[in-house]
């Protein structure tokens, strides 16, 4: 099932305390607005009720898809642990479906897995596979964007925002780096809550994010696309990061 629980924050622009629902699982077949949120860029995201600042709240969960056979856990961005991250992901999917239920086994033997790193790359890869892209290809698609425009994987970061009709991909430019700030939770104590949602026994670390300036978009053509999965082992060769069984995203480790 999926949990909610709160997190107070103080807002970065004019510092009026509030409070927002985060989920700790994200059972999607069961949420399905809270998918369109994330397709939409509005997922976690807190307004200021005082100010009307926009904030993007990131916090560890874990992302499923059954019907489509879809396994995501979700970091903060800038993991200062990558091995430890992964090796978080690697244990949550284990307890559910390696070390489960003959059932619940032979379940995850069909599931795709990822462990991504903040709410941007969690949407990125719903919209790949929701519209039946490789997620290899379409990283090796960012870093040949990158190499015709002159620039290395730290000078812009690309993500993708929508798919557009035709299959052809927009990506947005971000300026790096994506700072944050890094905020404990504190236990609840009284505070709303959205009705129905249950108020957890402890707090849960989250992070509040300054967010990342949009500098441009880039439209890859479907043809483009489809041209690079035909060429998708030797892009794997070319870049072999892009292999990992977990983390797909040139912008995390190397």
């Amino acid at each position: 099932m999926s949990t909610w629980y709160p997190y107070r924050l103080a807002c970065p622009a004019c510092a009026a305390p509030g409070s927002i629902a985060l989920l700790k699982g994200i059972h999607i077949s069961r949420l399905p607005m809270v998918k369109a949120d994330i397709r939409e860029g509005r997922f976690q995201v807190y307004t200021c009720p005082e100010c009307g600042h926009r904030t993007q709240v990131e916090a560890p969960s874990v992302y499923t898809d059954f019907p489509n056979g879809q396994f995501i856990a979700v970091e903060a961005p800038n993991p200062p642990d990558l091995p430890a991250a992964r090796r978080r992901g690697r244990e949550v999917f284990d307890a559910c479906f390696t070390f489960g239920p003959d059932i619940a086994a032979t379940l995850g033997a069909s599931i795709r897995h990822r462990l991504v790193f903040g709410v941007a790359a969690l949407r990125e890869k719903v919209l790949a596979w929701d519209a039946g892209l490789d997620d290899r290809v379409v990283e090796a698609l960012k870093l040949d964007l990158l190499a015709e425009e002159g620039f290395g994987r730290k000078d812009h970061i690309l993500r993708l925002v929508a798919v557009l009709p035709g299959l052809h991909l927009l990506f947005a430019r971000l300026r790096p780096p994506v700072t944050a700030d890094r905020v404990p939770h504190p236990a609840p104590e009284g505070g709303a809550l959205p009705p129905g949602v249950p108020r957890p026994a402890a707090g849960i670390g989250a992070t509040v994010c300054r967010g990342a300036e949009v500098e441009g978009h880039v439209t890859v053509p479907a043809l483009r696309y489809e041209r690079a999965l035909q060429r998708r082992a030797h892009l794997l060769r070319e870049h072999l990061g892009l292999s990992d069984e977990w983390v797909v995203d040139v912008y995390v480790g190397g």
